[in-house]
């Protein structure tokens, strides 16, 4: 009996950690990507400048959790294009643009992979 509801725990505990795993990427995805979405819509650099500093905190606020539950290898190359995206702000270049989109992809990228479907769960 006890290993039946160890089991039962465990199953449970497994569960929310699937459902909060779910909520961050996607919650994650949305905030920053309306961000990025501002941003490329913006013609100021320095505007653009402020708005790649937001996405760089708010991405620095979440990638430890994210690192938990999801492929390192996609989270690491995309807090790969954040950094770069964090130093372009702070030297106002011209290719912010490029960079903005590169780091959108690569925050879809993630957020795919991570989606609940036959090929994640198999």
């Amino acid at each position: 009996m006890k290993r039946l509801w160890f089991a039962g725990i465990f199953l449970i505990i497994a569960l929310l950690a699937c459902s909060y795993e779910q909520y961050m990427v996607k919650y994650t995805y949305i905030e920053i990507n309306e961000i990025i979405d501002r941003a490329l819509d913006t013609d100021s650099t320095a505007q653009k400048a402020e708005y790649c500093n937001e996405i760089s905190e708010k991405w620095d606020k979440r990638v430890k959790t994210l690192t938990l539950f999801t492929d390192h290898s996609i989270t690491q190359s995309a807090d790969v294009s954040f950094g770069t995206l964090k130093s372009l702000a702070e030297n106002n270049s011209e290719n912010i643009d490029d960079t903005l989109i590169e780091t959108k992809s690569e925050l879809q990228q993630n957020y795919k992979s991570s989606k609940i479907n036959f090929s994640n769960i198999f």
